[in-house]
């Protein structure tokens, strides 16, 4: 059975379909689509570079993508691929900022959220600061999973729980892909939330532990460079390799599709 799929044209980047608009669009349409009955629980993932890097070389990450509702480019070079593929309408959608935007969105709705992720603590603490500065009150369950990948039986009891406290969209942060691969999971056995949203880091971030990047640093594709001076010790090996080999999939990608439209134009 495929997968349902968003109302978003979509275009792939690295085998990974994405949708190609913007984060008013997609905070708009989960919104909206909140009542509407569904058989599984909405997975939609905040993508970045490492993540798209990662899913070549692991099947299990890329078949959560592959099967998540909604992919959304939380890179600006991967949204230069998808323009450069002709999917002009593609705009980068931040984990934080649609994490923030769409908490504050549904702060006077009665839209009940679980976070699930980070260290003993973090979840908690996230809960108080978007109650004190976002005015979110109905945080419904906190939750830090383990460090290793969770049992099933783990993943069985975690989605009872959130089905039992009324979650209506659960918050997963944790460091990907392991964070798409749980989002996949887990909306198979929930019942009652309608949409699970991968966000990263966004967590520490909007719990204040971490700053986020200034404004003009994401604006011109710098946030990794932040992050780096933010976390070197955990982040300089990483970005040492996911970067050149991102750049390098990503010409072999626009290269593969370049010959495809030329094959099919030649075949007309």
């Amino acid at each position: 059975m495929p997968p349902v799929r968003h109302p978003f044209p979509a275009v792939c980047i690295l085998d990974i379909p994405c949708a190609a608009t913007d984060l008013e669009s997609v905070i708009t349409h989960i919104l909206c689509s909140l009542q509407e009955e569904t058989s599984l629980a909405r997975t939609v993932s905040a993508v970045s570079i490492h993540t798209l890097v990662y899913a070549q070389d692991h099947k299990e990450a890329k078949h959560a993508m592959q099967h998540a509702y909604m992919n959304l480019p939380d890179a600006t070079p991967a949204v230069w691929v998808a323009w450069l593929k002709g999917a002009r309408t593609a705009r980068k959608c931040r984990g934080p900022t649609l994490m923030r935007r769409l908490l504050q969105a549904t702060a006077p709705l009665p839209v009940n959220h679980a976070f699930c992720g980070g260290p003993p603590g973090l979840a908690e603490a996230l809960r108080e600061r978007v109650a004190q500065d976002l005015g979110v009150t109905r945080v419904v369950h906190t939750y830090s999973p383990p460090f290793r990948p969770m049992t099933e039986e783990e993943v069985v009891s975690l989605a009872a729980t959130l089905d039992e406290k009324g979650a209506d969209i659960v918050w997963i942060g944790i460091s990907s892909p392991k964070q798409e691969i749980l989002a996949y999971r887990l909306s198979r056995h929930t019942h009652r939330v309608r949409y699970i949203i991968t966000v990263g880091g966004a967590f520490d971030m909007l719990a204040g532990r971490v700053p986020e990047a200034p404004v003009w640093m994401q604006r011109i594709a710098m946030e990794w460079f932040f992050r780096l001076l933010m976390e070197p010790r955990r982040l300089w090996k990483r970005y040492a390799t996911v970067i050149p080999r991102f750049l390098f999939l990503a010409a072999l990608d626009l290269w593969r599709s370049w010959r495809s439209q030329e094959h099919r134009t030649s075949c007309a």
